[in-house]
């Protein structure tokens, strides 16, 4: 539904989950790791990694990310989507995500 909304509102919209089976649940959903390339044992402060053109456009263009089952992230892995969506946009990185809009759903 709220996806439905968003993209009603010409909204460019990217959803992710924590796990495989919660991003098939959604609309053009994939996992948050796939998403935002988090590398699977990172801890705060570690070096982020290279982003690809296609995918820092991917994040620099999009106005809401919505993440479902946010309970299950680890905190570091929520650092590192704020700190990966700041990168991706140089002339919003002194915003929380970038200014994105983040919608968070908890199971």
């Amino acid at each position: 539904m709220l996806i439905a909304l968003f993209k009603s509102k010409k909204c460019n919209v990217l959803t992710c989950a924590s796990t495989g089976i919660a991003a098939d649940l959604l609309f053009e959903g994939t996992t948050a790791h796939s998403r935002f390339s988090i590398p699977l044992y990172y801890r705060k402060g570690d070096r982020l990694p290279f982003l690809t053109p296609q995918k820092q456009d991917i994040l620099r263009t999009a106005d809401v990310i919505i993440l479902d089952e946010i309970s299950a992230f680890h905190r570091d892995n929520f650092d590192f989507v704020d700190l990966i969506c700041r990168e991706a946009d140089p002339d919003n990185n002194n915003l929380p995500f970038g200014g994105k809009v983040i919608k968070e759903f908890i199971a």
